[in-house]
């Protein structure tokens, strides 16, 4: 039935009045009309049925006597099938929502005639239902109870919405007052705290009350705040922080160092924010015992490299300049065997000197301690360079050398020495598993769209099985490292070019076949060369020829340059005495570093070779007085170290010297830098 239309507001009005005498008249009336005929008759019974609540009608005794359209809806039940029936058999209450009862509904209505409340019932297909309800009685003329009348309004959808919302809620405050973490939430117009948990007040050392104080103010425990009000503005241009670290003051002074985020919400229509805050005080302080312990041990491993690099090098360097100048005829000419003699053990000696610097090479780099002297760098020289290092071992295996260049690759940006030391240890290892009479070769090849060069190493060797191929670039790693095995060296070398490649930003590949020979691919950035940048060439090539005659570094009508020697080692003095009186110059002897202060003041010299450790004074302080002396502050200094750590270099030129040589030194390289300082021919 259509729901009645009202023309005006004075219509509307008399009709309420009307609805309002209906249901007293159903409240007061006869005994011998029920309730539900009485309802029927009155203009009220359209109103029922368009209701949205379930309207319901029972008499005395509960039994259903007016069942409306909406009951029908909510409950499922059609009026035919509950009118007379019990109103306990078709929506008895299975539970009251506030602690209710059958027993106190019926007692406040014979009381105070009314009752309402919230219940939950259920349908006729079981399903449970949340209603608000309220039921009134009916009376005759006489007061006695003659029937009730309910209306039960549908709440299941709301109250399950309110339900989810309490239990996220409680969620959230179990996961908000029992995280590890420190959560605080506070006003973001002035920081005043609106909830707190249990960490977060641990980690302060206030009591909930203090911080829930109005007075409270988290500029209190923040003690940057030039820092606090950075981060405000970049909360509030952002909305959020994530990971800062800034450190707060606890209620006892103590300084502690958080890591904290934020985040912008609403929270009764005020803008908050919810710090989380983790204190790190102590990870920081762990890290930072651990960070100072890997560096004394840093500092313990460099010291102890260096002394076995000065213990190892320094015999070496007496027996290399010996036979260097046995060799150059200085201490007369030898014969065949005499010469294969002396061959032989400048071969071992160099072999040593080769397995101790890629010891020390691996180290440097493993600590990230040693930096590349990027610069320009003719291509083809450090090729030509590295195919003539390792040709003397080639040739006496008759293994045949080649060298392919493309043409368009003329420099590479790249660190001289480092790339001519890929180089050689791609070609030493190519010639090493290759058979007698076999070929090595290196390819490079420029490509300009994807700005790389490769060069490639190949042979015609023992090749690599697949399954090994993993091993190859770790460090002390070796595929033949049985005790009866056929191949030397130390499994170092193919890391040291890992190494030395990922330095470079490049990369390396490796593809072989087992028994036909294996193509080392090192591919190297192309960068467009500077200009202006000089073209570095090998010092080597431009070496003197040890001379034989002592008139080599006089000019005609001219003393011989005074040259004076600090050093320690009697193995060493005599070798570069045996040198460089060989080749016409003076020599001025001094031992420790006191004496080289005091030599140099009396005798100034036109050059000083200065060795590093020394007794007394060490060679960086010894250089620093010099230079700081103004009869010695422009005089040539050339380091000698048999040190060889990654700051030695550095160490020795920012102290004042000149120039810089490892030990063992090559005696052709010593002379042409002696005379390029002292600029003689």
């Amino acid at each position: 039935m259509d729901s009645p239309s009202f023309e005006s507001y004075e219509q509307l009005r008399a009709e309420n009045q009307l609805l309002r005498a209906q249901i007293r008249s159903l409240q007061v009336c006869p005994r011998t009309t029920s309730a539900a005929e009485r309802l029927a008759a009155t203009p009220l019974a359209p109103w029922f049925d368009a209701a949205n609540d379930a309207i319901f009608v029972t008499d005395a005794n509960w039994h259903i006597q007016y069942w409306n359209e909406a009951a029908e809806r909510i409950y499922g039940w059609p009026r035919a099938a509950v009118v007379g029936q019990p109103i306990s058999e078709i929506i008895a209450v299975l539970r009251y929502a506030d602690e209710g009862s059958d027993e106190s509904a019926l007692h406040a209505l014979a009381t105070t005639g009314s009752w309402r409340g919230e219940v939950i019932q259920h349908t006729r297909d079981g399903r449970e239902l949340y209603i608000e309800g309220s039921t009134r009685a009916l009376s005759d003329q006489s007061g006695t109870i003659s029937g009730y009348i309910a209306i039960n309004r549908d709440i299941t959808e709301r109250k399950l919405a309110e339900i989810a919302l309490e239990q996220s809620e409680a969620r959230f405050a179990a996961a908000f007052h029992t995280n590890p973490t420190g959560l605080l939430i506070a006003r973001t117009s002035d920081g005043a705290a609106v909830d707190v948990n249990e960490s977060f007040l641990r980690l302060i050392g206030y009591t909930r009350a203090e911080v829930l104080n109005d007075n409270w103010r988290l500029a209190n425990i923040h003690i940057d705040l030039q820092n606090q009000k950075a981060l405000r503005e970049q909360l509030h241009r952002e909305g959020h922080l994530i990971n800062q670290e800034t450190i707060l003051r606890t209620r006892t002074g103590e300084l502690r160092t958080v890591l904290f985020s934020a985040e912008r919400l609403l929270i009764d229509q005020q803008e908050c924010v919810i710090l989380t805050c983790t204190d790190i005080t102590e990870r920081l302080q762990a890290q930072q015992a651990l960070n100072a312990e890997y560096e004394r041990l840093v500092r313990l491993k460099d010291g102890f490299m260096a002394t076995m690099s000065h213990e190892l090098r320094t015999p070496l360097a007496s027996i290399l300049g010996r036979t260097e100048l046995l060799l150059e005829g200085i201490y007369g000419p030898l014969n065949p065997r005499q010469t294969t003699a002396v061959q032989t053990i400048d071969q071992s000696s160099q072999h040593l000197l080769a397995l101790i610097n890629d010891i020390l090479d691996y180290t440097k780099f493993e600590s990230g301690q040693d930096m590349l002297a990027l610069a320009e760098t003719a291509v083809a020289q450090v090729c030509r360079d590295s195919i003539r290092m390792v040709s003397q071992t080639a040739l006496h295996k008759r293994i045949m050398l080649s060298l392919t260049m493309d043409s368009a690759v003329t420099t590479i940006v790249a660190d001289r020495q480092r790339l001519q030391q890929i180089l050689v240890n791609l070609l030493e290892n190519a010639v090493k598993f290759t058979h007698d009479g076999g070929e090595v070769g290196l390819v490079v090849q420029g490509d300009m769209d994807l700005e790389q060069v490769s060069f490639t190493v190949w042979d015609t060797g023992i090749g690599i099985a697949d399954q090994n191929l993993a091993q190859l670039f770790r460090p002390f790693t070796q595929l033949d490292s049985n005790l009866n095995r056929q191949y030397e060296g130390t499994g170092l070398g193919l890391a040291l070019v890992r190494q030395l490649t990922d330095a470079h930003g490049g990369s390396i590949v490796v593809t072989s076949t087992l028994g036909q020979g294996s193509q080392f691919c090192v591919r190297l950035p192309w960068r467009v060369p500077d200009r202006n940048v000089t073209v570095l060439e090998d010092p080597l090539l431009a070496s003197p020829v040890i001379s034989t005659s002592s008139e080599a570094n006089t000019l005609p009508n001219s003393p011989p340059p005074l040259l004076l020697l600090v050093e320690d080692s009697e193995s060493n003095i005599t070798l570069l005495q045996d040198t460089l009186l060989s080749q016409g110059y003076q020599l001025e002897i001094a031992r420790d570093g006191s004496e080289a202060l005091d030599r140099a003041r009396l005798i100034k010299p036109a050059l000083i070779l200065m060795d590093i450790q020394l007794p007394r004074m060490n060679g960086i302080a010894v250089i620093q007085r010099m230079r700081a002396d103004e009869l010695l502050s422009k005089t040539p200094i050339i380091a000698l170290t048999a040190l060889a750590m990654p700051d030695d270099r550095e160490r020795c030129l920012n102290a004042g010297a000149n120039d810089y040589m490892t030990k063992p030194v090559s005696l052709r390289t010593l002379l042409a830098m002696i005379a390029t300082h002292l600029k003689r021919p």
